[in-house]
């Protein structure tokens, strides 16, 4: 019956990740417009960083209270992330790469 109050934290942190990885989606779309990208990057950065510390932080806790499962769920969301960090970071280079190519 209480299973659900086990698993809502993990669940809460994806849904945070999902809302940033649609600030970075947007940030890439004006990016690529050559729109300015203060607005949705500086937001996206700010959710990112709090959400992978929070699933740390209860990556952790999980492991000490002997809940393995729900630890690895924790760190498989934080390398998914870090992972399209890094794909959207080299998205966003190719894209100046190729501005500055197109400009010679």
């Amino acid at each position: 019956l209480g299973a659900w109050q086990k698993v809502w934290p993990v669940f809460g942190g994806a849904n945070q990740l999902i809302a940033a990885l649609s600030l970075l989606v947007v940030t890439v779309v004006l990016a690529r417009r050559g729109k300015p990208v203060a607005y949705t990057l500086l937001p996206c950065i700010f959710i990112f960083l709090t959400t992978i510390g929070a699933l740390v932080w209860q990556g952790q806790g999980f492991f000490k209270s002997g809940n393995p499962a729900l630890a690895i769920v924790s760190i498989l969301l934080i390398l998914l992330s870090i992972g399209t960090i890094i794909d959207t970071l080299r998205s966003l280079r190719h894209q100046k790469e190729r501005v500055v190519t197109e400009a010679k």
